[in-house]
């Protein structure tokens, strides 16, 4: 069930948003479609089409006849703090693409560039410590 799940999260989150998919980052890049107005359009379809799937997958979520307590999350499985950070900043730089786009009038590819830089530099700030022995 599990990679259904991501299936159709990808396909859902990819239509409202100008960066979600190849379709709408070609009809983005050429003009045919705008930011805002495609993510008001689309977004209420789009989480209308997860939830309904991921609501009927939550009666079948049982494992070996017991239902898990979502509240149970062992320590070993949280994100660490660090973890978090880079989780953010990279949904961060993901959203500022069209920003970056509006304001410089670029390509968004040089946004996502910029963003994954971005993340390049925090990952090898966080783990500078760690790499610091290795050759």
């Amino acid at each position: 069930f599990l990679g259904a799940v991501v299936v159709i999260a990808a396909n859902a989150g990819g239509a409202w948003t100008p960066i979600g998919d190849v379709t709408t980052i070609m009809l983005w890049i050429h003009g045919q479609i705008s930011t805002l107005p495609t993510m008001k359009d689309l977004f209420i379809p789009s989480f209308v089409s997860l939830a309904v799937p991921l609501a009927l997958m939550s009666f079948t979520s049982e494992v070996d006849g017991k239902g898990r307590d979502s509240t149970s999350v062992l320590a070993s499985e949280q994100m660490a703090p660090r973890g978090q950070l880079v989780f953010a900043v990279g949904i961060g730089a993901l959203l500022f693409v069209p920003v970056f786009k509006a304001i410089t009038g670029l390509p968004p590819y040089m946004g996502i560039l910029l963003g994954l830089g971005v993340l390049w530099i925090l990952t090898d700030a966080i783990h500078y410590g760690n790499l610091k022995g290795r050759g």
